[in-house]
């Protein structure tokens, strides 16, 4: 290096940068960028940026495959707040978007990237690692709020002692569910698209925008994406799917006195109907069946699902385009402002999924016969598929509510509550009937395995 050469201060940095072992290397840089900090504007209730541009511009000042490496060491959550702090940043992730799909797609799973392919190098954007991160996360929120469900009302846990028994349990529930619901997911997704794409191509300027739920759109186009699945997953999702029905039959339903109460408040005080739950599930997907069901009460759940039904709606909501652009409903054929009206006719609740996977799983010879003569057959119940599920045994495994502290840790791990049957039996009584029906139809039949 000749004698006298002056460097800048960021050639200093990445100098000295280059001279630290790998392992220090690395640690140097994530302290430098964790130091980066988000602070909310009282006052104007914007998010502004705080971050010492030396260590940005140090960042930038280092070569590409060790800009790309520090970038692999972030994870998705880390990557956008750094996206976001400078148009520098937000430039320096997009142009690093290969590497890092191709770095995050090792850590994918095998059902990820069969449902989610990573695309080619060349076609690789980070749009692809946050859609993949909202699936993940909207996938693992049901499974918790389904979690909840469980414990609370199929078993009847509301102590703090009980729950931390059922800890272990819950997380092993969890992680069952969650390849479960994320199947799910890309189903409607996919079937959502389908609808939409049919009725965008049937659309005439002038017209009213409808969804048709007749021809292919009912069987051929489920068949299609049925057919990308496991056969044995696709058969477990069939009874996650009846499951999430009943759930959601369950608490889309009011008690007496939530009844009352929301009635001299003057609030909708109605069951959940089949339309509505149509609704929810082919055009708010995964996502918005667990924003709703993560209502505490009745009233909250309640209120979700109305606020969702009624932004898609002209009349109720004057921002509905910006709901229906984000369902994908405009493009270069159909501009909104030019549609009058809208008119949803999608497809009955009891033909989406489930005559599809039947029919699939019968063709297979995955199942032998399915009977649906609940007098002959033991109707299975909610609690019944989750014990299937995790391979457990309620009439052998017990832990009563009222444990001592020292006994909760001596059992915990090690078994869990018997079920709530009144609990359960109310899941399959009377409500909406064909929402009741929808989901009985997957419940209260026995599938006899090939």
């Amino acid at each position: 290096m000749p004698a006298g050469t002056q460097y800048s201060p960021d050639g200093q940095a990445a100098l000295a940068l280059s001279k630290l072992a790998p392992s220090k290397r690395m640690h140097r840089i994530r302290s430098s960028l964790s130091s980066f900090t988000f602070r909310i504007s009282k006052s104007t209730k914007s998010k502004s940026v705080r971050c010492d541009k030396n260590l940005l511009d140090h960042l930038l000042a280092l070569p590409v495959e060790l800009r790309i490496l520090v970038l692999n060491n972030l994870d998705i959550q880390d990557l956008l707040y750094l996206r976001l702090s400078s148009r520098a940043c937000h430039q320096l992730v997009d142009d690093s978007a290969p590497a890092l799909v191709r770095h995050y797609a090792r850590s994918l799973t095998s059902l990820h990237r069969q449902l989610y392919p990573p695309p080619p190098p060349d076609g690789a954007t980070f749009r692809y690692l946050i859609d993949n991160e909202h699936r993940l996360r909207t996938s693992r929120h049901l499974a918790s709020v389904i979690a909840d469900f469980f414990e609370t009302e199929i078993l009847g846990l509301r102590s703090s002692r009980a729950k931390r028994v059922f800890r272990k349990i819950r997380v092993q529930m969890i992680e069952s569910l969650l390849p479960l619901f994320f199947t799910l997911g890309h189903f409607f997704e996919l079937y959502r698209c389908m609808i939409l794409e049919r009725a965008m191509a049937q659309w005439r300027p002038g017209q009213a925008f409808q969804i048709a739920t007749g021809g292919p759109t009912l069987w051929d186009d489920q068949v299609s994406i049925l057919n990308r699945y496991d056969h044995i997953l696709m058969l477990n999702c069939y009874h996650a799917y009846g499951y999430l029905l009943q759930v959601l039959e369950c608490q889309l339903r009011p008690g007496r006195l939530a009844s009352m109460m929301r009635k001299v408040q003057r609030l909708n005080a109605n069951p959940a109907r089949t339309r509505e739950v149509e609704v929810l599930l082919m055009l708010g997907g995964m996502e918005q069946v667990g924003h709703v069901l993560q209502g505490k009460s009745f009233g909250a759940r309640r209120n979700a699902l109305d606020t969702f039904i009624k932004h898609l709606k002209p009349t109720t909501n004057s921002n509905w385009r910006i709901m229906w652009q984000n369902l994908g409903v405009e493009n270069e054929i159909i501009k909104l402002d030019k549609v009058p009206n809208l008119r949803l006719r999608l497809p009955a609740l009891h033909l989406v999924w489930v005559p599809s996977a039947l029919k699939l799983l019968l063709c297979n010879k995955i199942i032998d016969r399915v009977d649906f003569n609940t007098e002959t057959a033991a109707v299975s119940t909610p609690g019944d598929f989750v014990y299937d599920l995790l391979g457990l045994d309620y009439d052998q495994l017990w832990v009563p509510n009222d444990l001592d502290d020292d006994d909760a840790d001596d059992a915990a791990g090690s078994a869990i509550p018997v079920r709530n049957d009144s609990v359960q039996h109310s899941l399959v009584s009377d409500g909406d009937a064909e929402v009741s029906d929808a989901g009985q139809t997957v419940e209260n039949c026995v599938v006899r395995v090939a």
